[in-house]
């Protein structure tokens, strides 16, 4: 385990980890960010609307549940470590060093990655962590993270010889704990854009943090480095895990995650990846109808709005056309016939918008089930089982059925 811990709560750091080769490549992210260009080694699949995540030690930690949101949600997890540990000294002056290990390296919830930046990319970290530190609002979110927190990550920083030439520590003083946060931050989207993926954490601050980069970062980088233009940070990578965890969580309740493994939800996505990748469409349609970012006093209202319209009214669709198909069933000679095909347990919507329940699932009907029933099918019934079929796929395309489906 580690030299040091924040404290005993769910971390992200129990989670995740990203394996693929070193990258000192690509575009930097966000105000102090230059874009280079250059290929990622690993590019996400071509023509997908499916988007993976990263996460990163000392940028915040994650509830149990939050987590598995996210494991809901996003295709892939990396969870971003140093490459190079290097000792340091704790703010007592004491040697210190982090050490993580090796379950994170072999866990299946996520892949452990590194990002190396080189010579250039690493002095630019620097500058933008030091326009980070003269910006008052940057500074007012750090002095507002709970102190074990602020410690942790000004410990993570120290530990972290991917800064350095050297591989040694930044050496940064415990005065110092902004920088400490902007050079960490800072290294998190550039390796976030590096891997394609949207940089996720499970605390408000980071989030705030992010927005902050988003709202200063043009402006700073104009008047102190124009040579650093354009910025890569969108409103997206800020606003986008933080909407797609509101919206699960108006449709999967927190005890229901809870009775998930990790292993299930992989599982169940694994199976499912047609729906999990037009539910990925249909959530980023969703973001992208969220104009404010978590630094607004707007953000929650527009998120409660957002669920409260297009989400209600696509969940409210696709009960109605369960509940229509079962009808139907039940009007024909097909209810003899499929009797013992349906799992007839109800589920439930658990939201602030509860649609109700949806007496049957649908999931299992296929024709060789129907064919291979104990009550033979006559034949006159065979078109109705392919009318049922066929309203079936129709509510599967639906992007949310993935997660009734989740819920059933």
């Amino acid at each position: 385990m580690r030299d040091l811990d924040p404290g005993p709560r769910l971390s992200c750091r129990q989670f995740g980890s990203l394996r693929s080769d070193d990258c000192a490549n690509g575009c930097l992210r966000c105000a102090p960010f230059l874009n280079l260009g250059r290929p990622f080694v690993k590019p996400m699949p071509a023509l997908t609307p499916v988007l993976s995540a990263m996460m990163c030690d000392g940028m915040g930690w994650f509830d149990d549940v939050d987590y598995k949101r996210m494991v809901l949600a996003f295709d892939q997890i990396h969870y971003l470590l140093p490459k190079h540990l290097a000792e340091f000294r704790d703010q007592a002056g004491a040697p210190r060093n982090l050490f993580f290990p090796l379950s994170l390296y072999e866990s299946r919830a996520f892949t452990v990655a590194h990002f190396v930046p080189d010579d250039r990319q690493r002095d630019l970290l620097f500058a933008a962590a030091s326009c980070d530190t003269t910006n008052q609002q940057f500074v007012a979110i750090v002095e507002s993270i709970p102190p074990q927190d602020r410690t942790y990550t000004w410990s993570v920083t120290n530990a972290d010889g991917d800064l350095s030439a050297d591989a040694s520590s930044p050496s940064l003083p415990a005065s110092d704990v902004i920088r400490a946060h902007a050079l960490l931050i800072n290294k998190f989207c550039l390796a976030a854009d590096q891997a394609k993926c949207v940089p996720i954490t499970g605390r408000s601050y980071v989030h705030r943090m992010l927005a902050e980069k988003l709202r200063s970062g043009v402006n700073g980088l104009r008047d102190t480095a124009p040579d650093l233009l354009p910025p890569n940070l969108r409103k997206r990578d800020v606003t986008h895990s933080v909407v797609v965890g509101r919206l699960i969580q108006a449709m999967v309740s927190d005890d229901e995650l809870a009775t998930r493994s990790l292993d299930d939800i992989m599982a169940f996505k694994t199976t499912n990846r047609q729906l999990f990748a037009r539910f990925s469409l249909s959530v980023r349609q969703l973001v992208s109808k969220v104009q404010s970012t978590p630094l607004d006093v707007t953000f929650d209202r527009e998120i409660e709005d957002l669920v409260a319209t297009d989400v209600w009214a696509e969940l409210h669709e696709i009960e109605a056309e369960l509940r229509s198909t079962w009808t139907k069933v039940f009007r024909s000679g097909l209810k003899a016939t499929i009797r013992g095909l349906f799992d007839r347990k109800a589920f439930k919507l658990a939201s602030a918008i509860s649609v109700g329940t949806v007496p049957i699932s649908l999931q299992g009907l296929t024709v060789v089930s129907a064919l291979t029933a104990a009550v033979p099918i006559a034949g006159w019934a065979l078109s109705e089982l392919v009318d049922l079929l066929e309203s079936r796929k129709a509510v599967a395309r639906r992007g949310l059925y993935y997660m009734v489906k989740f819920a059933g």
